[in-house]
């Protein structure tokens, strides 16, 4: 299965959402095939929260953290990529992983795609039901048992010229460890 490392561009842009105060949003520049798949940017960290770098006041960095593992909690009809094939975590070799987190920066232009699927109050049952207004979702891929890249995967054609949905997850949104934190990066 092939992973366009740099390739977004080419494929997406961003530009105001069309939901309300809903910030920046993530456009088609073309037409994308189901199954296409995006890698994104990040550092790994074992720790889902990020210390402040207090001798730099130059700018700060919003940085968005996401677990690179397999949960408990996670729910495994979900899709992944292990060595290459396009599969559900069922498949994944997720019960030796040690807990990992991904610290995607918010520059990532993949990060500036809302999730139409929350909203404030929203129940879990209810957020997987409005999974089906977004286009994209974050995945994680294995390469010989391990987990080494989080990607974002298109579950159905997008059109060109839409502003496309990306599933964050319930956790993402409910979970006070997996959540936008600020830090200062030291130049």
């Amino acid at each position: 299965m092939e992973i366009n490392p740099s390739n977004t561009e080419n494929y997406l842009r961003v530009g105001p959402s069309l939901l309300e105060n809903g910030g920046d949003g993530l456009f088609t520049k073309v037409d994308i095939r189901k199954n296409t798949v995006f890698s994104l940017p990040f550092s790994i960290k074992t720790t889902s929260s990020i210390p402040p770098v207090i001798n730099s006041t130059r700018y700060s960095v919003v940085c968005y953290t996401m677990p690179l593992f397999v949960s408990d909690n996670s729910d495994l009809n979900n899709n992944c990529i292990v060595d290459g094939r396009l599969t559900t975590l069922t498949n994944a070799p997720y019960k030796s992983l040690l807990p990992l987190y991904a610290h995607i920066p918010e520059t990532s232009m993949l990060m500036k795609c809302n999730d139409f699927a929350w909203e404030p109050g929203i129940f879990e049952d209810m957020y997987e039901f409005n999974t089906i207004r977004n286009k994209m979702e974050i995945i994680l891929v294995f390469t010989t048992g391990k987990p080494v890249q989080l990607a974002v995967i298109t579950n159905d054609f997008i059109k060109r010229g839409i502003e496309v949905g990306l599933t964050y997850g319930f956790d993402y949104w409910y979970s006070g460890s997996v959540c936008t934190q600020k830090y200062k990066e030291m130049v």
